[in-house]
């Protein structure tokens, strides 16, 4: 059985396909433009750069699919979205029910997100909320996202930050640098 590969995958390598039909474009352009190619090869190359064109939009219709087609469509029949459709569909515009909707959070999934954004003079960040890691084996490299409340200043928090962090996360509010 294959490997089922996430979404993200599939997208960067289209997109760098797409840069490397580009950079071959390109380079045909060049060709064209400094008079380095007889009437033949430009035909030749003519052909190609339709060939490049059409590959283009292939790809392009790929990931067209992927992210708005297909889950608009299992959306309207009623079939159960993957997450990754599910915020495809709600970054298209779409409103479902969300926890905030339905009264089970005080806030929504982006507002959630605003809330990790950290800015101060020196540092613009999001803030990680997982426990300070215990140092990785020799062989292994960890890679963090954001910044730990540790390394951050409460006082740069937004009044809004600062208000649900004690409501919410009081623990998390206690790690900050109070300086």
């Amino acid at each position: 059985m294959a490997k089922k590969r996430k979404f993200t995958d599939i997208l960067a390598d289209d997109l760098t396909s797409i840069d490397n039909i580009a950079y071959d474009v390109q380079a045909e352009l060049e060709k064209l433009e400094e008079g380095e190619m007889s009437i033949v090869d430009f035909q030749d190359s003519l052909s190609s750069l339709i060939q490049h064109m059409k590959r283009i939009r292939r790809i392009a219709d790929a990931i067209n699919g992927r992210m708005v087609r297909s889950p608009a469509k299992k959306l309207m029949t009623g079939k159960p979205l993957t997450e990754q459709e599910y915020f495809f569909i709600r970054t298209g515009g779409v409103h479902l029910s969300t926890a905030h909707q339905l009264g089970l959070s005080p806030v929504d999934e982006y507002k959630i997100y605003r809330l990790f954004c950290y800015e101060d003079d020196k540092v613009i960040c999001l803030i990680n909320p997982e426990p300070k890691p215990e140092e990785p084996p020799e062989n292994v490299i960890r890679i963090r996202a954001g910044s730990l409340p540790e390394e951050l200043n409460a006082c740069y928090l937004r009044p809004e930050q600062r208000s649900f962090f004690e409501k919410h996360l009081p623990g998390l509010l206690d790690r900050f640098q109070n300086n």
